[in-house]
C-alpha cells in the first residue's frame, strides 16, 4: 500500500483493497478456499451468535496489519487475512488435523506455521510480509482477548455496542 497515494491524492480506497485484492491465479483460487474453510468455521464455532465479535477480530487484526506497515511495508494482505483467521483457528482446533497440499497432514495447531511456510515457497523464497503480519496481528488478538484476561488482565478488545 502506498501511503502518498493515500494521504495527498486521497485515494483512501487503497487501506480496503489491500486486505481483498488478488489476481486472478490458480494461487488465489486456493486462498479463496482457505479464506472460506478457516472463516467459517470460526464464524460459526468461534464466534457461533455473535457476528459483531467477528467483525471486531477481523477490523482488528486489518488495523495491526496496516499499522504493522510503519516496521515492514507489504503491499496486499490477503494472505494476512488468512494467517490471521487461521491462527485463531489453530487455538480453538489445535488437535484437529488438516489435509494440506498433497495430502499432506497438518496438527491443527501448527496451520498458521504451515501456510508461512506454504506462502514462503510460493513465493520463490521471498519473505511472506503480509503473511507474517497476520500472524502477529493473531496472536495480539488471542493473547489481549483470551489469554491476558484469563490471567486476571483486562480485556481490552471488548467488542463495541450500540
Amino acid at each position: 500500500m502506498n501511503w502518498r497515494h493515500v494521504w495527498y491524492d486521497f485515494q483512501v480506497w487503497r487501506v480496503l483493497t489491500s486486505l481483498f485484492y488478488l489476481e486472478v491465479s490458480f494461487y488465489a483460487i486456493f486462498l479463496a478456499i482457505l479464506l472460506y474453510r478457516f472463516s467459517r468455521d470460526v464464524e460459526d464455532f468461534v464466534f457461533a451468535n455473535r457476528s459483531a465479535d467477528y467483525a471486531w477480530f477481523l477490523i482488528f487484526a486489518a488495523f495491526c496489519m496496516i499499522a504493522m506497515q510503519a516496521v515492514r511495508p507489504a503491499y496486499l494482505y490477503y494472505e494476512g487475512v488468512i494467517v490471521a483467521i487461521s491462527y485463531l483457528w489453530s487455538r480453538y482446533f489445535s488437535t484437529q488435523s488438516v489435509s494440506f497440499v498433497f495430502g499432506i497432514q497438518v496438527p491443527g495447531i501448527y496451520l498458521p506455521y504451515a501456510l508461512i511456510i506454504l506462502f514462503f515457497v510460493a513465493k520463490n523464497g521471498a519473505v511472506p510480509v503480509g503473511a507474517t503480519q497476520g500472524f502477529i496481528s493473531g496472536f495480539v488478538y488471542y493473547y489481549l482477548k483470551h489469554e491476558y484476561p484469563a490471567q486476571g488482565g483486562v480485556d481490552y478488545l471488548e467488542t463495541p455496542a450500540l
